[in-house]
């Protein structure tokens, strides 16, 4: 089977200490600020193409991401992007949930 891979529907998870995967993934979850800036870059590709599930999608890799390594600065970013998200999808309840969290 996948030995050494795991999988999560939104993130590409690679073996540990592959190219590109300095940190590792733990279930799928990017760890190295590399993967976070591309999941970050993917998001807001997606917004830009009205792709909101799929911006959301990324925006809470970004998060959870962040969370781990304790950067409040990051996650009050991010949280205010899913704000941002949830706005636009016309989802306002979830949007004022992130938006008290950033």
């Amino acid at each position: 089977m996948n030995e050494g891979r795991t999988y999560h529907p939104a993130a590409r998870a690679l073996p540990h200490g592959a190219p590109g995967n300095a940190g590792g993934t733990v279930l799928g979850i990017p760890s190295d600020i590399v993967e976070i800036r591309l999941a970050h870059l993917k998001a807001h590709g997606a917004l830009d193409k009205g792709w909101y599930h799929v911006a959301v999608q990324n925006y809470l890799l970004c998060l959870e991401a962040v969370q781990d390594s304790r950067d409040q600065q990051a996650a009050d970013f991010f949280c205010a992007r899913l704000a941002h998200c949830y706005r636009l999808m016309g989802l306002g309840h979830k949007a004022d949930q992130y938006r008290t969290l950033a």
